[in-house]
């Protein structure tokens, strides 16, 4: 019984050993981590920054086209989406559209990019307006002209008339077709602080991991000794 009761205690996890193994090998842990740490710094230090650059808009200028298309219960993403279709291809950027969260994005390496985007997205935002503006009078010039009088009492055409006119006049009291608020940078990738703390965690197990290898290689030969 009493053999069998120290056979029992000698399978059990001894804490305090542990403890003891881990700090004789202290010195390896911290190597482990410092070696995993100048890993990192090296992919940090070659890894080039990603920028992400958000361009939120507050409102969007509804054409003729875009009010009579879209319904009322997804009115503004609607609006939001043909506007910007005509909108983005007069771009040269890779901008991407987000009408959930009402902005426009992309990605650049270049720390000086925002300058670049105020200027193209100013530049493409008078396009846009200038054919919001065309498309306006051309559609009152079609009704003035085109439309006989009986059918210009209809709802329709009293409904494109007064749109074509509230867009012109939004035009003339210096209303842009877009609304842009000022460009947003944010780092997108290599995530620092996430890397050097994944560096510290994976360094330290894998110090742990090696202590635990030369202690059972140590056990193993003593128990070769032994044997022999």
């Amino acid at each position: 019984m009493n053999d069998s009761g120290r056979e029992h205690y000698d399978d059990e996890i001894d804490l305090f050993e542990i403890v003891e193994i881990l700090w004789q090998g202290k010195w390896i842990i911290v190597a482990s981590v410092f070696i995993a740490l100048a890993a990192s710094y090296a992919y940090l230090r070659y890894k080039p920054t990603i920028y992400q650059y958000t361009i939120p808009y507050s409102s969007v200028l509804s054409s003729v086209a875009a009010i009579n298309q879209c319904d009322l219960e997804q009115k503004q993403k609607c609006i939001d989406s043909i506007i910007f279709s005509h909108f983005l291809p007069l771009s040269t950027l890779p901008i991407s559209l987000d009408t959930k969260k009402r902005n426009l994005s992309l990605t650049s390496t270049d720390p000086n990019y925002a300058t670049t985007i105020s200027a193209e997205i100013n530049k493409v935002e008078s396009e846009t307006t200038q054919a919001l503006k065309d498309d306006a009078t051309f559609e009152l010039q079609l009704i003035n002209a085109d439309t006989p009088s009986p059918i210009l009492n209809t709802e329709i055409i009293a409904s494109n008339y007064s749109n074509a006119k509230r867009l012109l006049n939004s035009i003339s009291n210096g209303r842009r077709s877009i609304e842009f608020q000022s460009v947003v940078k944010t780092v997108k990738s290599p995530k620092v602080t996430l890397v050097l703390a994944l560096s510290v965690v994976m360094g330290g197990i894998a110090g742990l991991f090696f202590i635990f290898l030369l202690r059972m290689v140590a056990a193993y030969k003593n128990r070769q000794q032994v044997a022999m």
